[in-house]
């Protein structure tokens, strides 16, 4: 597969921050024209929706005596061709991609980076390099691969972890994603948990949707924490503050940070080994939370949480049966007004016998984004192999975030 990067530049769209990839014009106006063009998108680009305004790109441009025109589908995916004053043409999609015409590229070098993965295989279970520093080894592993299944067509994915109604999940497949590579070829490091497997890395100058849903390798720290201890009987709004739907994860966590630090649901708890969570993720370098409800890590919802569990087969511990015994069987005789034998019966003999999390580096139990109730919010139970709610007073969960790349 092959994802286009503009032939001499191409902007990174992240939290309102542009970058420019160079790719060698060698046409001094042309580079210029392609300034200007860079820049008008910039001031265009929606970080909400992640596309670009193209009223608002039209406006700029027409006021530097460029020709704009029509958009060639009203909705997203759209293109649309850009025109300078010294007739430099260029196509410009809704995502931001610039591609200079060919009539242009006379003393030009066309680029593409060239993704190193396939469509058809599934890369759940490789390590992810989300920040670009393999010092000290990958941050997360991989548990969902929207690629995967598309074959050029979106497709609906739908699973239940374990064959419990609170652990179902469910998230489409998409066509274009940024383009990775293999940088490592198997990680053998401490967190390699999950095996080792390679490590996979977004490739320089690529731009375009993430392809991957990834799992923190540890926890934020080594305590259990309070969801928000306040909070109980005090979220009355909870069917819509946050949601348990895959892909909401990063909403709810923006959402609920912003409550947490506003104490909407009650006093913060913010001392103590199990303080409250909103607080405590807040503080992460290695792993930064999100800012804006767009980029950066956050809590997974109940649906991300079960497509994790789901993806790595994660079971409950179970009580197994290893023998049996006699076991003596007393009435209450009324009569005598005590307890009296009147027979024996056969018992099992158990043993409690743990899952497979603890070899995946996985705590018993991890709080989710999502709220259940005025008092409840979902929590994955590794140690019953279940997603069910719990109550946020009296109840501490371990924290450990996700992310997307």
């Amino acid at each position: 597969m092959l994802i286009l990067v503009a032939v001499t530049v191409t902007i990174a769209m992240d939290g309102g921050i542009f970058t420019k990839a160079k790719q060698g014009a060698t046409e001094t106006q042309l580079k210029a024209d392609e300034e200007d063009l860079t820049a008008a998108i910039a001031s265009a680009y929606d970080g909400v929706t992640g596309t670009i305004d193209y009223t608002e790109l039209k406006t700029t441009l027409e006021g530097k005596g460029w020709t704009v025109g029509e958009k060639d589908s009203a909705t997203d995916p759209w293109t649309c061709t850009c025109t300078s004053k010294k007739g430099n043409t260029f196509t410009v999609t809704g995502k931001g991609k610039i591609k200079v015409a060919e009539e242009n590229k006379e003393g030009t070098s066309e680029k593409t980076v060239e993704d190193d993965l396939s469509l058809t295989t599934s890369y759940v279970g490789y390590y992810a390099d989300t920040d670009g520093d393999l010092t000290n080894g990958p941050e997360g592993v991989i548990f969902v691969d929207l690629m995967k299944g598309a074959n050029g067509d979106q497709a609906t994915v739908n699973g239940k972890w374990n064959d419990v109604l609170d652990s179902t999940y469910s998230y489409t497949t998409i066509t274009e994603s940024k383009a990775y590579s293999v940088t490592t070829e198997n990680y053998t490091g401490i967190n390699a948990k999950f095996g080792e497997k390679p490590i996979i890395s977004v490739k320089t100058g690529s731009i375009g949707n993430d392809r991957f849903y990834v799992m923190a390798l540890e926890n934020v720290d080594s305590n259990y924490h309070y969801w928000y201890k306040n909070a109980y009987e005090n979220m009355s709004d909870y069917a819509t503050a946050t949601s348990e739907d895959f892909g909401k994860g990063r909403e709810n966590t923006y959402a609920m940070i912003n409550k947490w630090n506003n104490s909407s649901y009650g006093a913060q708890t913010t001392t103590g080994n199990n303080a409250d969570m909103w607080g405590i993720i807040q503080n992460q370098t290695k792993y930064p939370v999100t800012t804006n409800g767009t980029t950066g890590w956050f809590v997974p919802s109940r649906a991300e949480w079960s497509a994790f569990a789901y993806a790595f087969n994660i079971e409950g511990g179970y009580d197994e049966v290893v023998g049996s015994h006699m076991q003596d069987i007393y009435e209450y005789d009324e009569d005598l007004g005590e307890d009296v034998w009147v027979g024996e019966e056969e018992v099992e003999d158990t043993e409690w016998i743990n899952g497979n999390s603890a070899d995946l580096g996985l705590s018993c139990d991890y709080w989710s984004s999502s709220q259940s109730g005025t008092g409840l919010v979902y929590n994955a139970d590794f140690e019953n192999g279940v997603v069910h709610y719990y109550g946020v007073v009296g109840g501490f969960d371990y924290v450990r975030l996700a992310t997307t790349f």
